[in-house]
Formats: C-alpha cells, sequence, structure tokens
C-alpha cells in the first residue's frame, strides 16, 4: 500500500524534530496517532510503523520518553532496516 500524500505526512511527523519546540507527551500522541490512523486504512502494524520510521526527521535527536514505550523499539529497529533515510519507499 502507497500513502497517497506522503508531504502531509512528513509535516504531521516534522514535530519529532527536537527542535520544533513540540513537548515529548504531544510527540507519543502524534506518533499513536499516525500509527493508528494508517492502521485504520489498512496497513498492518509493522507496515505503519515502518512509514513512521521512513517519513520521520532524518537527524532524530529526541530523547527516547518522546516515544511511545510500546512502539520505542519497533520505530527505531524499523529505521535501522529502511535504507538510510531513503523517503522513497513509500
Amino acid at each position: 500500500m502507497r500513502i497517497k500524500h506522503p508531504t502531509t505526512l512528513r509535516d504531521a511527523l516534522h514535530n519529532l524534530d527536537a527542535h520544533s519546540g513540540a513537548t515529548p507527551d504531544y510527540c507519543m500522541g502524534l506518533t499513536v496517532g499516525v500509527v493508528s490512523a494508517l492502521m485504520a486504512v489498512g496497513f498492518s502494524y509493522k507496515d505503519a510503523i515502518a512509514q513512521v520510521a521512513i517519513h520521520m526527521p532524518a537527524e532524530n535527536t529526541r530523547p527516547r520518553y518522546a516515544f511511545p514505550e510500546g512502539m520505542l523499539n519497533d520505530i527505531f529497529a524499523a529505521r535501522m532496516a529502511v535504507e538510510p533515510f531513503d523517503r522513497t519507499k513509500t
């Protein structure tokens, strides 16, 4: 399944950038919301996590507590599985 508007997803996930001004609680809610929305339109959990990993800011320096504990390892494992910051795999 392809993301129809990847720029919209990247814009939303820009808030995960450490310099965006978003609070860690906001980042957690954003991550859960994006994964939930992708799953609601047919993505599997694994594929939804992969989309977050692909579209989140390349230089993510957020502390670990800014991500939902249950998704943290999945997001960063997915990020390592994708070619470094290749945003064409949508």
